[in-house]
């Protein structure tokens, strides 16, 4: 194995509620293979709470949020908690602390959608991030649920009662919180003593993210040239997780062009980032479609190896890897 650490990994997933056995056994292949070090993302199901005491009798470090905080309606339910105020937001801090998280895990955007390019998916809303000018897209709505993998045909007119035609709207590239309530949200955090790991997509939302002092921003799919200049000028450190999307290669269920454009963005920015002189850290999204635990380690060096191609990434990610080591212990 080339790293001994991912610090982006979630114990809970792929089965969502895992059993103590499979926890352990996931932690065992960890310490197997040579990973000494795990930073979990969180889940809604205390299984990273259990893990982090498994791991502490294997000798492995191993950090979690405990939970993600995320905005109601929006993503992140399956990995943790929502609020819709500042006060209930405190609250999931003060019980994130008394659970014995390690950091605080937000969740400011949603996920990548894989059907069309320059969409990011965030719970009942859509936000066109590559194209700022909003559209609305004609769709068809089936009143019968039964048959929803058959209507490829022509479809009969609304008039007769059948189907529906509604309009799915896409919002602009815009953060989902306000500067300011996100910058007390950080602040408050930082007071409690964590530090902030955030998952961000959308250059809005990852401006936003470097905005307000985040400690490390999570996949950055979308990721601009004035946030890539951002990130280089902060102490934040950027986790790209190319391994869960580039899992999908080969899956028909997703749209493949689509993929391989977001990948190759992807690579570019990284590459740009490391050239500006940013932090770049390993981090694999372990747990999710395709991305196995402890395998996926070496898919993720093997991408950012290829996008830095430079002789000094080790020692780099070794560095970066300190640098997390030391800010994300409570």
């Amino acid at each position: 194995m080339n790293f001994t650490a991912d610090l982006h990994a979630h114990i809970a997933l792929p089965e969502k509620e895992p059993s103590d056995e499979q926890i352990k056994a996931k932690l065992n292949a960890y310490k197997e293979t040579g990973v000494t070090y795990l930073r979990d993302g969180g889940d809604n199901c205390g299984a990273s709470l259990k893990a982090k005491k498994f791991a502490e009798e294997l000798g492995l470090d191993y950090v979690t949020p405990g939970f993600a905080i995320y905005k109601e309606d929006h993503y992140g339910s399956f990995l943790g908690k929502s609020f819709k105020t500042f006060d209930e937001y405190k609250a999931l801090v003060d019980e994130a602390e008394k659970e014995g998280a390690d950091f605080i895990k937000l969740m400011l955007s949603g996920i990548v959608d894989f059907d069309e390019y320059g969409v990011i998916k965030d719970g009942k809303y859509q936000y066109k991030v590559i194209d700022v000018e909003e559209i609305t897209v004609p769709k068809i709505s089936c009143d019968d649920d039964d048959d929803h993998d058959h209507h490829e045909h022509e479809h009969p007119s609304a008039e007769d009662g059948s189907h529906n035609f509604v309009a799915t709207v896409y919002k602009k590239d815009e953060s989902i919180f306000e500067q300011e309530e996100l910058n007390e949200m950080v602040e408050y955090a930082h007071s409690k003593g964590f530090s902030v790991m955030a998952h961000a997509n959308g250059a809005a939302n990852i401006k936003a993210a470097l905005l307000s002092g985040v400690d490390s921003l999570e996949h950055g799919y979308y990721i601009d040239e004035e946030c890539a200049s951002m990130l280089a000028e902060s102490d934040t450190v950027w986790v790209p997780t190319v391994a869960p999307v580039a899992a999908l290669v080969g899956n028909d269920d997703y749209n493949q062009e689509v993929l391989k454009k977001v990948i190759a963005d992807h690579i570019k920015m990284i590459n740009r980032v490391w050239y500006l002189g940013g932090m770049i850290g390993l981090g694999t999204d372990a747990g999710s479609v395709g991305t196995e635990h402890v395998k996926a380690i070496d898919s993720e060096y093997n991408f950012l190896k290829a996008a830095i191609n430079d002789q000094e990434f080790d020692v780099h990610l070794e560095t970066t890897l300190a640098q997390v080591q030391w800010k994300f212990k409570k």
